[in-house]
């Protein structure tokens, strides 16, 4: 190789560089390869590469030790300073994540933590990044009051517009349908086009805390001259409502998402019929002051690269 050759850039990379300090401070490749803890072929193969993106030769090989050519000596403060300046950085980021102080406190709604939180974690740790998180069970008003106060860190849930954001940060990250549901043995999960009229004298169960659906719900009888259904029974309890449809002739309103299962083993059906879904957002919300916190701030980003994936295949 011609010692003036010109650099192939962007073609540097850090594990050369660091294989290159550590063969040098080594005296040669087979102790720089047991101090690495890889093959003396890989660091051979490492040197290489790192010389052809250099283009010219950085270490004279002898029989016993390697050395530095003169281009090798300039590469070497280089390289040493940047390999020292990542190590630090590493330990920083492992102090930062592991202490006690930045355990994350993430508020889930039912929906989104089935599947969005649960994805992020595993993805997160698939990926070496280890947090401490502590995964608590929340709905979009309180958390809210929980984020303000500082009790959460980040909420992810639907947000059915039940209370306005009060300067916190959102970020929509998909969105999640809602259907009228009904047990598989009900006579409408075996009918379609079931009328308004139909669904004004049924019997329903509702669960807490339907915001803006159940207004929508309210409003498409009014606005067709029924009657809203008296709603005999509400709930914050999805396996206590889940239960009431599979054995009594009750209908309600739920997340798609919530009983996937259910609706694929066909115990729960969605009904054919005029007002038979509503769209809601799945939001995160955060406060400003989060980002502040490497390991909200990568949380974050987990969730929104996740979401990405999940919601964008639906």
């Amino acid at each position: 190789m011609s010692p003036v050759t010109k650099l192939n850039s962007g073609a540097i990379e850090f594990r050369q560089l660091r294989c290159f300090v550590v063969v040098v401070e080594s005296g040669n490749f087979s102790r720089g390869a047991a101090r690495l803890g890889i093959s003396q072929q890989a660091v051979s193969q490492l040197i290489r590469s790192l010389e052809s993106a250099v283009g010219a030769r950085i270490l004279e090989r002898g029989a016993r030790k390697v050395i530095p050519t003169p281009l090798g000596r300039l590469m070497l403060r280089h390289a040493r300073t940047i390999v020292e300046e990542v190590s630090q950085l590493e330990l920083a980021l492992a102090q930062e994540l592991s202490s006690d102080h930045y355990k994350i406190k993430l508020g889930a709604g039912p929906t989104a933590s089935i599947q969005l939180v649960s994805e992020t974690l595993l993805s997160m740790k698939r990926n070496s990044v280890s947090l401490s998180v502590d995964v608590i069970s929340a709905v979009h008003h309180t958390a809210i009051e929980a984020l303000l106060r500082g009790d959460l860190d980040i909420f992810v849930g639907l947000d059915n517009g039940e209370a306005p954001d009060q300067g916190l940060v959102r970020h929509v990250l998909g969105m999640e349908t809602y259907c009228v549901i009904a047990g598989s043995h009900h006579d409408f999960s075996k009918r379609q086009g079931i009328s308004l009229r139909e669904l004004a004298v049924s019997s329903w169960v509702l669960g807490h805390h339907l915001g803006t659906v159940q207004d929508e719900w309210r409003t498409a009888f009014i606005e067709n001259g029924f009657d809203v259904p008296s709603v005999e029974i509400t709930t914050s309890s999805l396996e206590f409502c889940k239960t009431m449809l599979f054995s009594n002739p009750y209908l309600t309103i739920l997340p798609v998402q919530l009983v996937e299962n259910e609706l694929e083993n066909e115990m729960l059906r969605c009904i054919d019929s005029s007002i038979y879904q509503w769209q809601r957002p799945i939001a995160l919300l955060h406060c400003p002051k989060a980002l502040d916190n490497l390991a909200v701030s990568l949380l974050i980003d987990g969730l929104r690269q996740s979401a990405k994936k999940i919601y964008s295949s639906c």
